[in-house]
């Protein structure tokens, strides 16, 4: 496929690219012909100009000088790092100390340096030299006016009044102060009654409070209630003793394993009865407990306590059983057969 070639002032172009083809010759110009008309003007040429045979360069006439300013906004101040910065020389950090001796030229001059620097002669070019008169202080006695005494008799001057401070009341402003013709007499009384009707009522709460509090206090000392909560954490129900008629004193209960045990004192000697629940019958618990000698004579004695029955296994030592309570008695000293009977109808 040939190329379609445009010729502009005697350059060869492409048609299509519109690039510069060089090596190209422009076709031969043809002349003109002559017609029959002998006076026909010819048309006129355009003038070829100076600047179509210089050749056009696009290359750039420099390379462009980057900017030689810090990028402020990616450039931060150095900081100051973790590593030290001065070093102790090897010389001073091993130097001992050494005494400061003073110059004798301190304290006096030397007279030869003083001679020879007399004999220096001086020069033109300095025109202001040291006089080396010293200068004495003289003391004058300069005037002065004594101060004014106070003549005698003479009374300072009376202080002024002090001003009223206290401005003098006002009607209009007592008046408005007094008004109460604004205030809902109807809903003030209301509020009045409620908030009356708040303090009498926390005042009873914290009354029956403290009385709560104080009954609770005197009834947790009673027996009763100590028998009553050691019962609950053992786990049985049982009955205060009525001490009264079992001839012993209270000595204090606790819960121990399941069981009840409830402290006595009589006399001077200490008893513990202790309580736990059982479903087993009188006649089988001592069969449980009690023992046989040689002969086939029990180790207990039986003690007829109305409808219970109490048996003694030892000195200080009975058991028995009553509504589904298992009791049992033990001391440092033996218990007759009233105190034993006491005991079983009273528990």
């Amino acid at each position: 496929m040939e190329k379609q070639v445009v010729h502009v002032n005697g350059k060869a172009y492409d048609a299509v690219t519109g690039r510069r083809i060089d090596g190209i010759v422009p076709p031969p110009k043809k002349p003109a012909g002559k017609t029959g008309h002998g006076n026909q003007a010819s048309k006129p040429k355009a003038r070829q100009s100076s600047l179509d045979s210089r050749d056009i360069n696009h290359t750039q006439a420099h390379q462009p000088q980057h900017a030689q300013t810090l990028m402020r906004h990616a450039v931060k101040k150095p900081a100051p790092g973790l590593k030290k910065q001065l070093h102790p020389t090897h010389a001073l950090a091993h130097q001992q100390p050494q005494a400061i001796t003073v110059k004798h030229a301190v304290y006096s001059v030397d007279k030869a340096r003083l001679h020879r620097a007399n004999q220096v002669e001086k020069s033109h070019h300095v025109s202001r030299y040291h006089g080396g008169n010293e200068v004495k202080p003289v003391f004058t006695t300069m005037p002065f006016q004594a101060a004014p005494q106070d003549m005698p008799g003479a009374e300072p001057p009376a202080a002024p009044p002090p001003l009223p401070t206290n401005k003098p009341d006002d009607m209009f402003e007592k008046a408005i102060e007094n008004a109460n013709h604004y205030i809902d007499i109807a809903a003030r009384k209301t509020h009045l009654k409620k908030k009356t009707r708040r303090h009498a009522f926390s005042m009873a709460a914290g009354t029956l409070a403290l009385l709560f509090i104080a009954g609770f206090a005197a009834y947790q000392n009673t027996p009763g209630l100590q028998i009553k909560v050691a019962g609950i954490r053992a786990g049985v129900a049982t009955a205060t003793p009525n001490f009264q008629a079992t001839g012993f004193a209270y000595d204090g209960a606790r819960a121990q394993d399941s069981k009840l045990v409830i402290g006595l004192s009589g006399g001077n000697h200490q008893y513990q009865l202790t309580e736990q629940a059982t479903n087993l019958s009188s006649e089988d618990m001592i069969k449980h407990v009690s023992a046989t000698d040689a002969s086939g004579t029990p180790n207990y004695e039986v003690v007829e306590a109305g409808a219970s029955t109490v048996y003694r296994l030892g000195e200080g030592q009975a058991t028995w059983v009553k509504d589904g309570i298992w009791y049992q008695i033990h001391g440092d000293q033996g218990l007759s057969d009233d105190q034993l009977k006491n005991l079983a109808q009273n528990t």
